[in-house]
């Protein structure tokens, strides 16, 4: 039950739409990356104890979510260390360390499925937004038997059917499906109806685990037709991740009007993973993927993996492919055995930095491209028949640039058909442009814009801090004999002086608009908020400021940057950066985090 609220007429001043709808907006994208899910609930129980409209609001965000694992924190198959693509004849070991590398700590862990039977309630099934399910029925890299198939193995496959079942008929909504399966074909053609009935997905993982040994030769099928079969439409998405080294994955083998519906769900991608055995399409597997690739313009990280040959018979060197410009490719892995330069030369992406590539073509069979067709970039890993130096020539590297990589086993003579990792001069800078901060919820304040011009690395000090108020008439004479010698004083100077005023600090017409807008609402929720945490520690700060003597207002825009790291004596220095910024949003800009969150704990 939430705490007495002393005024609940301004908890319960807005309506309960509205207060959901601001909520949402606010937590939604947390917790962060590195939050749990517990500690996110923690963080919301000031917001609970405002009113019962609040906390209703807090437990229906709250339920939105469902989690049972979460991922690692590493790019996955483009990661240096990661391992190549596995397939069903390679040993246990090898998958066993595939998916520690993708799935980390959790791999070989299974939920008890009990717990969350007792959790996806008939009430928050409809809900449900982001997903992430364990549901794994057999136990990662063991060998099963009769007794336990009865015992264990058996229950647990009633109840993950159980599962995925009230998924796919009580859920409509859901925008995240991250899912951990086992082998089986009833519960892959579960899935497949849940991703064909939520048409708001926007992010899929699917994870099919092959350590298990009895069902290595018995592989299952992931059917592309039958989760994006409807032309009705839906969200685009923007991650599609189907990891099954153990499965094959069918395309639409019959119409070239859904395969069409499938490119375009895909317009805006970000990432996209697609990890089998067996590949069967339509086209050859290189032309479906370089169709694929033309419906991606958006596309960064790319991983396409094929074990099995392809069944359909194609020369390549007959095939003439149109350029592609992908602009905002940064990391391409394509591990598939036709694979070789016919289909890198016609890919023109400029910002390229990791390039993977495992083919059983030899590389002398493979043309040559261009000198830099990748000017970007920076690792290489190649495996396929043939010298090392003879497959940085096939994919354009100039030789002054990769010539420290070769050595005793790695030359232009030896032939191998080990991997081969390179690393690309220069090293000075990556050649990548870094990934700009998210932006400000309001328009940044006139005097936080001259904090930041005002001063240098090298003038962060306390002793090169001067206002307006410390000059005499002294300074002006000194001044006028230094005009040459002091021109970076007097900029001090003027940074000082327009720093220190209060009145220069205002917005223009359209930016008192935006924020009047804005702010309205979120001043009241942040006055809530402060004033629902009780009067202790505003009792604690007067006391610390009858103590030490608090700083006039005219003195805080002199305060430097480094002030309140460096010097913990000056009462200037206990002022935080975020009490510089106007109240106008719900919490600094530093807890609004732009990427998906990751949770690991099950409420």
């Amino acid at each position: 039950m939430p705490r007495f609220n002393p005024n609940p007429s301004l908890a319960d001043r807005f309506p309960g739409e509205i207060v959901l709808h601001i909520l949402r907006n606010f937590m939604e994208p947390r917790p962060g990356e590195h939050q749990s899910l517990k500690a996110f609930v923690a963080d919301t129980i000031p917001w609970q104890k405002l009113s019962w409209k609040f906390k209703l609001a807090i437990d229906a965000i709250i339920g939105m979510h469902f989690h049972t694992f979460d991922f690692p924190d590493h790019h996955g198959v483009h990661d240096d260390t990661a391992p190549w693509h596995v397939g069903t004849r390679d040993h246990m070991v090898l998958h066993r360390n595939y998916w520690k590398h993708y799935q980390g700590k959790t791999a070989t862990i299974i939920p008890t499925f009990s717990d969350i039977v007792n959790s996806l309630t008939p009430g928050r099934l409809p809900a449900l937004r982001c997903v992430s399910l364990d549901v794994r029925a057999m136990e990662p890299t063991s060998r099963s038997s009769l007794r336990l198939w009865k015992t264990l193995h058996t229950p647990r496959w009633v109840q993950t059917t159980h599962i995925l079942s009230c998924l796919a008929n009580a859920s409509r909504g859901i925008e995240e499906l991250n899912i951990r399966v086992s082998p089986q074909q009833d519960l892959l053609n579960i899935i497949n109806d849940i991703v064909d009935r939520n048409k708001n997905l926007r992010i899929i993982r699917i994870d099919v685990d092959s350590t298990v040994v009895n069902n290595r030769n018995m592989q299952s099928t992931i059917r592309l037709d039958n989760m994006f079969g409807s032309t009705l439409p839906r969200a685009p998405l923007e991650q599609l991740i189907i990891r099954a080294p153990g499965c094959k994955i069918k395309t639409f083998a019959t119409s070239q009007q859904l395969q069409t519906h499938f490119f375009r769900h895909l317009r805006i991608a970000k990432e996209l993973v697609l990890a089998c055995s067996v590949f069967n399409a339509l086209l050859p597997t290189l032309i479906w993927t370089y169709q694929l690739l033309q419906h991606m313009p958006n596309l960064e990280l790319g991983d396409i993996a094929v074990y099995a040959p392809d069944s359909h018979k194609l020369n390549t060197k007959d095939v003439e492919l149109p350029m592609l410009h992908m602009h905002a490719l940064d990391k391409l892995s394509l591990q598939i055995p036709e694979v070789d330069t016919h289909l890198l030369r016609s890919i023109n992406a400029l910002k390229l930095y990791k390039l993977r590539i495992k083919s059983t073509i030899p590389v002398s069979d493979w043309p040559i491209c261009v000198d830099s067709h990748f000017p970007n970039l920076f690792i290489v890993n190649v495996q396929c028949p043939g010298p090392s130096a003879l497959r940085l020539s096939a994919l354009g590297i100039p030789h002054r640039c990769s010539y420290h990589n070769l050595g005793g086993m790695h030359n232009r003579t030896r032939f191998h058909t080990q991997p081969f990792l390179a690393y690309i001069k220069p090293y000075s800078c990556r050649r990548n442009d870094l990934p700009s901060p998210p932006p400000l919820p309001y328009p940044p304040p006139a005097f936080f814009e001259a904090d930041l011009d005002g001063w240098d690395e090298e003038e962060d000090s306390e002793a090169t801090v001067t206002t307006g108020s410390e000059f005499s008439t002294s300074d002006d004479e000194d001044h006028d004999d230094d005009v040459t010698e002091g021109s970076q004083h007097s900029s001090e100077t003027v940074s000082g002086m327009e720093l220190s005023d209060p009145e220069s600090f205002s917005y223009s017409d359209s930016e008192m608009e935006e924020v009047t807008d804005v702010g309205t609402a979120s001043n009241t929720l942040g006055t809530l908020v402060q004033s629902s945490s009780g009067t202790e520690d505003t009792q604690m700060q007067h006391d610390s400021n009858d103590e030490h003597g608090a700083p006039p207002h005219d003195a805080i825009g002199s305060i430097a940057p480094s002030d309140h790291l460096n010097s913990a004596a000056s009462p200037a220095s206990q002022i935080d950066s975020h009490s510089l910024l106007p109240t106008v949003g719900l919490a600094p800009c530093e807890s609004r985090p732009s990427k998906r969150a990751r949770y690991s704990t099950p409420l």
